[in-house]
C-alpha cells in the first residue's frame, strides 16, 4: 500500500514538471506588435494584420501599454515579413526592404539597412539599455 502511494506520487510529480516545461517555451520572433525606436523613444510602430502604424507620443514619459492603432497617424503602410526580411510599401512606388535580427530574447530587433549599420527597436516595456547586442 505504501509503495503504491510512493509510486503514484512520483508519477504525479513528473507530470507536473512536464506541464511546466511546456509553458516555458520561448515565444517566436515575430514583427507583430508594438516597437519603440531606440533613437526616438517618443515614436512607436505597431505592426498588425499586414499594416504598419506609426504613433507619436507628446508626453515626456510615454505609456506605450495604453497606445493602440486608434492613436496612430492616418494612412498606415502595408508590410510583409518573410525569412527575417521586413518589406514596407511607403506608397507612390517607394518601399524599404531590410533584414531584421531579433536579439535579447526577442525583445529587441535590429533593422540592418547597411552592412554594420542598424537601428534598434524594442517591445514596450522592455528597457533597451539592458540589451548589449
Amino acid at each position: 500500500m505504501i509503495s503504491t502511494i510512493i509510486i503514484s506520487s512520483l508519477f504525479l510529480g513528473c507530470e507536473k514538471e512536464e506541464t511546466q516545461s511546456i509553458q516555458e517555451t520561448p515565444k517566436s520572433n515575430t514583427i507583430e506588435g508594438k516597437w519603440v525606436l531606440e533613437d526616438y523613444p517618443n515614436t512607436a510602430y505597431i505592426f498588425e494584420n499586414g499594416l504598419r502604424y506609426t504613433v507619436y507620443c507628446i508626453t515626456p514619459n510615454c505609456n506605450w501599454d495604453t497606445v493602440t492603432t486608434a492613436h496612430a497617424i492616418p494612412n498606415p503602410e502595408n508590410y510583409t515579413f518573410e525569412n527575417d526580411t521586413l518589406k514596407i510599401d511607403l506608397g507612390f512606388g517607394n518601399s524599404i526592404s531590410d533584414y531584421m535580427v531579433f536579439v535579447c530574447g526577442g525583445e529587441v530587433v535590429k533593422r540592418e539597412y547597411t552592412l554594420g549599420q542598424y537601428v534598434r527597436w524594442s517591445r514596450p516595456p522592455y528597457d533597451i539599455s539592458n540589451c548589449n547586442e
